[in-house]
């Protein structure tokens, strides 16, 4: 009889110390990853408008908090990324007929196998067919042979463009967008944003180009 009472107290006991017991506080770790979570997620995921660009034949798709600037004629693209307040340049080029695009690529692609380290080039068509040319320049080249990679160096300046070739009149325009002073974690941050909005570039007529 003795041993049954005893073992029903030690059980009573168990009870109690469970009930009493916390939720465990989140590690460092779990708050370190929830935090990058939280980080990487895109600052624009509003639905998004197709915004004329007036200043050369393109349409693009721009989250809901983003501008023109200035609304009329624009020089620029601006609004919130990732990795902050983020403003994309717009200009256009002189117009070319496709040999010339063609060269213009063939020389962008040299240069880039030429300075591996420095420059990157690559080629790829928005979703509605347009040609594009993206490159990115480092700031400054490795010392030497042994000198780490600017991309694994997250302070490293570069600049960011892209060039999307739209048919016009048997030729090409080409129009620019620019980047200009991110630094190589900015890019990291940001890119999957402004790809997509690159992506979402379409031929369009304007006034000026009628």
């Amino acid at each position: 009889m003795r041993c049954i009472v005893m073992g029903a107290l030690a059980g009573l006991m168990l009870v109690v110390i469970g009930c009493d017991k916390q939720p465990a506080s989140p590690s460092a770790s779990d708050q370190a990853d929830t935090a990058a979570d939280s980080s990487a997620r895109p600052a624009s995921t509003g639905p998004r408008d197709k915004f004329p660009l007036m200043i050369m034949p393109l349409t693009v798709s721009l989250p809901a908090d983003w501008k023109l600037d200035p609304p009329v004629s624009p020089s620029f693209l601006e609004g919130p990324a990732p990795s902050g307040n983020l403003e994309i340049s717009l200009s256009i080029m002189d117009a070319m007929d496709d040999r010339q695009r063609q060269l213009f690529v063939a020389g962008s692609l040299d240069e880039s196998q030429k300075h591996p380290r420095r420059i990157q080039v690559a080629q790829f068509t928005s979703k509605s067919g347009l040609p594009i040319v993206a490159r990115i320049t480092y700031a400054t080249a490795p010392t030497h042979a042994g000198s780490p990679p600017p991309t694994t160096l997250p302070s490293q300046l570069l600049s960011w463009n892209f060039i999307i070739f739209v048919p016009y009149k048997h030729k090409f325009i080409p129009c620019s967008f620019d980047l200009i002073g991110l630094t190589e974690q900015q890019y990291g941050l940001d890119q999957s944003l402004i790809r997509t909005m690159v992506d979402s570039a379409e031929p369009s007529k304007t006034a000026a180009f009628q």
